[in-house]
């Protein structure tokens, strides 16, 4: 009988230490992710209308582990800990979801917004007898609104809001209805883009380049248009920035570049023999292995590379000047162009200019469609202008929409042009008549 009442206790004792393992962090000492789970499947419905739960993303707490150590980091969320429970004077309970991320459920009959949360966002921490501030990003859920929901999934709406909130640049987002109505949207849209990526559905629309001083068409813009099959077309702004945030930007831009260059051939063939300029993301530029298969896709389709023109923005250019420099001149020995593209909007710093082999500074829009009242934009495009003819680089002025604009620029000594002024972006069967009409309008339009 002993020996059974020692069994029994030995199985109690294993009972509590699995249960401990199964909902508690053994460093920290805090409830984890399945505690919470299972907090809010048996939460009463007395709580209910209370509860809800706020999501706290750490900023920058791997780089604070690497300056000051794991120890430090342990203390740091302790001191946070503490630091909550001093502020809610509700009853609350603190979940570590991940090292850099707690959850809090409180119930408490008080709306929290940004503005009460402040002391929170940005805590003021004493650690050591030394103070240090922490930056909070938060994300809410009133699990009340969403009785409906599953208890996990409202923590994945939470995570959601506290995700919504870091893209936006948001130190508190609420969720919502709206917000969970975006999200759904947001995944299906991404389901039919990963669809139309993958079988090559992402179409490329033509913009001519001019010049300025004589009218004569000098190149094309490849741009990337998606026709959803709801027959809608989608702003292309959205499905890149979309496919940059699920890694289907590299498969994407192989497709335009792939298009572009058939399209190159199929220009030569009606007697069209000018450049078309492809964007590329800077993500891919940086890739070891992007400008060698560049060069096998030249190759391989037989496209001259003066016929491939590559453009990145300002910022991409500074971000991975030191990674790309080489290749770039390894490009510009092979006679393919590089442009700066939007540029003025983003660093606009000339030390990168003499080093990085580039070609041509496009200007962009904004400052054309101000220029005629804004002198302060009119003396920037004349600034960039001047440098761009000090550098030996074109400058192609984007947004062209009138007559007076065109004349404008010409006479600062802008070289090139596009806009609505010349051609909206069309498609490649489109293009081919447009030249043909535009070279017999040409004495007409000049």
């Amino acid at each position: 009988m002993c020996e059974n009442i020692n069994v029994g206790f030995r199985n109690v004792a294993l009972h509590s230490k699995l249960t401990e393992l199964a909902y508690f962090d053994p460093t920290s000492g805090l409830h984890n992710k399945n505690w919470l789970t299972r907090e809010i499947k048996n939460m009463s419905p007395v709580d209910i209308p209370c509860a809800k739960l706020l999501m706290l993303h750490l900023e920058d707490l791997a780089h604070t582990e690497t300056v000051f150590g794991s120890k430090f980091v342990d203390q740091l969320i302790k001191s946070l800990c503490s630091h909550l429970h001093s502020y809610f004077t509700d009853t609350i309970h603190i979940v570590l979801v991940e090292r850099d991320t707690l959850a809090v459920l409180v119930y408490a009959s008080q709306v929290y917004d940004e503005k009460s949360l402040e002391p929170i966002i940005h805590a003021s921490l004493n650690i050591k007898n030394a103070t240090h501030t922490v930056d909070v990003i938060i994300g809410s859920i009133e699990i009340d609104q969403f009785k409906h929901y599953e208890a996990e999934q409202i923590i994945s709406a939470g995570e959601s809001a506290l995700e919504q909130a870091r893209r936006k640049g948001l130190s508190f987002l609420v969720y919502c209805e709206k917000l969970a109505s975006a999200i759904i949207d947001r995944y299906a849209l991404l389901t039919d883009l990963r669809e139309a990526v993958i079988n090559d559905q992402i179409e490329i629309y033509l913009q001519p380049k001019v010049s300025l001083e004589n009218g004569e068409l000098v190149g094309f813009e490849s741009l990337a248009r998606w026709q959803h099959h709801s027959g809608n077309f989608i702003p292309p702004y959205q499905f890149i920035a979309l496919a940059e945030s699920c890694g289907l930007i590299g498969k994407l831009d192989q497709n335009i570049m792939r298009r572009s260059c058939l399209a190159v051939k199929a220009l030569a063939k009606e007697g069209i023999v000018v450049p078309i300029s492809v964007n590329v993301t800077g993500s891919e530029v940086v890739r070891p292995d992007y400008f060698e298969h560049l060069a096998t896709l030249l190759h391989d389709l037989e496209i001259d590379s003066q016929l491939i023109e590559l453009e990145l923005t300002e910022s991409q250019l500074i971000e991975e000047k030191a990674t790309i420099c080489k290749q770039l001149h390894s490009l510009k020995q092979n006679g393919m162009k590089v442009n700066i593209d939007d540029f003025g909007t983003g660093y606009s710093s000339l030390a990168y200019l003499s080093t990085l082999a580039l070609s041509t500074l496009k200007v962009d829009h904004s400052f054309v469609w101000r220029m005629e009242d804004s002198t302060k934009d009119w003396q920037i495009l004349k600034m960039i202008i001047n440098l761009g003819q000090v550098l030996g680089l074109t400058v192609i002025a984007e947004g062209i929409e009138t007559v007076a604009q065109r004349d404008y620029l010409a006479e600062l000594g802008c070289q090139q042009g596009q806009g609505y002024l010349f051609s909206r972006p069309m498609p490649l069967d489109q293009v081919v008549n447009w030249a043909e009409k535009y070279s017999k309008d040409l004495g007409h339009t000049l």
